[in-house]
């Protein structure tokens, strides 16, 4: 007699029975992680006497899987297993801090007898898996529960964003009419306004270091960003790059700048510089984060329209920026609607949102916070000068919300109110 060790079976068995061996390795390298659970770890193929004798090995797991789902009838969750097969479909395992440990054949498995109605076709499926009876059942599934699963993911990332800041939803829903305004604004802007073309303005690293001196020393009279920025330098806390490959960020006590070396690099350090002194103090609240940078960037294009650069280059980077925040809008208002006002019972949109939660998981909560940024700059008085108040804010974000953002500059709002 033979003995072969498969998958932590022992199985022996008589030459004469090494068909029936064969069969139960193909079986196990085929759906292993669902069929073994239901096979002894010593198996006989030949002698009937043994108690670990098993005749037919299809008999036998067939009586073994259907007395499984009748004891498990109230265990299986064909949602969350269809919600863990999206998930590990579009490499997001992990996502909202969701780890699918099941194999996607064992999952297919226990909810694939919703989708065949005859049993010998489900016995079929299981015992020979296939890529193309998976995806026929994977639409079925998402034709089921994809409604379902819609409001799972909104809420896992409804729960994630209120326990990052708890009264994240309410300023959404508070600010959210703003974000449809600016999103019919900006689209009407990028009908109107089309780029131009000109040669970029070459910007070197020592005139961008020069002239971001100056702009600090323009915008902080004091002197203490000058110095925070030389400091930072000197202690390489500040530093630049050109690989791109490498992306522009404030994070902590640190902030890099990849070089374009043209204007732009003046606007992204001037943003990345805002995040930079508003870290000193401590993490702000995520929704007003973006305050402080989007002014900057603004106040830097201004500053470059006042030393004589091109001003045409300068309305290009303008629209370009006004085409990202269209972009975000364009993403987030609809998700924000069905935080909102409810799922939507658009399919077309509900899919869409889907594929965004799954892609872009935690990353969607902070878009809020360019948006939010965007909304309240925008519904400023442009006759009123706020850099005071911006340096402020600044200085001191980590100390604040939105509240007490909204109470500083209430006096600079068109006509002390929020409108775009």
């Amino acid at each position: 007699m033979r003995t072969l060790f498969y998958h932590r079976i022992e199985m022996k068995y008589y030459p004469r029975e090494i068909g029936k061996a064969s069969q139960l390795i193909a079986l196990l390298d085929n759906n292993c992680a669902f069929l073994r659970q239901f096979l002894p770890d010593k198996i006989n193929l030949s002698l009937e006497d043994d108690p670990n004798y098993i005749s037919d090995i299809y008999e036998y797991l067939k009586t073994k899987i259907s007395n499984y789902f009748i004891e498990n009838e109230d265990k299986i969750n064909p949602k969350m297993n269809y919600y863990k097969l999206l998930l590990k479909k579009n490499n997001c395992d992990g996502l909202f801090d969701i780890e699918v440990r099941e194999e996607d054949n064992y999952l297919y498995s226990e909810i694939a007898s919703l989708y065949y109605k005859n049993k010998e076709d489900y016995f079929d499926f299981v015992f020979n898996i296939t890529d193309k009876e998976k995806e026929k059942i994977f639409k079925f599934l998402t034709k089921k529960y994809q409604d379902s699963v819609y409001r799972l993911l909104l809420m896992s990332l409804i729960g994630y964003a209120t326990a990052i800041e708890d009264n994240y939803i309410q300023v959404i829903s508070e600010y959210f009419e703003d974000f449809l305004l600016l999103e019919k604004k900006l689209n009407f802007l990028q009908k109107v306004f089309i780029e131009k073309e000109v040669e970029k303005e070459v910007l070197s690293p020592l005139q961008l270091n020069y002239l971001f001196k100056e702009f600090l020393s323009e915008k902080d009279p004091t002197g203490v960003w000058l110095n925070y920025y030389i400091e930072g330098l000197n202690k390489k806390e500040i530093t630049f790059s050109e690989d791109e490959r490498d992306e522009s960020y404030a994070h902590n006590h640190n902030m890099h700048i990849v070089l374009k070396h043209n204007l732009d690099d003046f606007r992204v350090l001037a943003h990345e510089f805002a995040h930079y002194i508003s870290l000193k103090v401590g993490n702000p609240d995520i929704l007003i984060s973006e305050i402080p940078a989007i002014y900057y960037e603004e106040e830097a294009l201004n500053f470059l329209e006042e030393k004589g650069y091109d001003s045409t280059e300068i309305f290009n980077m303008r629209c370009i920026r006004d085409r990202d925040f269209l972009d975000l809008l364009n993403k987030m208002n609809p998700i924000n609607k069905d935080i909102v006002d409810g799922v939507t019972t658009n399919k077309e949109r509900l899919n869409k949102n889907m594929e965004l939660i799954i892609k872009d998981g935690m990353e969607l909560i902070t878009i809020n916070s360019y948006l939010l940024a965007k909304v309240i700059l925008n519904s400023l008085d442009i006759s009123k000068s706020i850099n005071k108040e911006m340096y402020y804010i600044t200085n001191n974000l980590a100390l604040l919300d939105i509240e007490d953002i909204e109470e500083i500059l209430k006096h600079k709002f068109k006509t002390n109110k929020k409108v775009l």
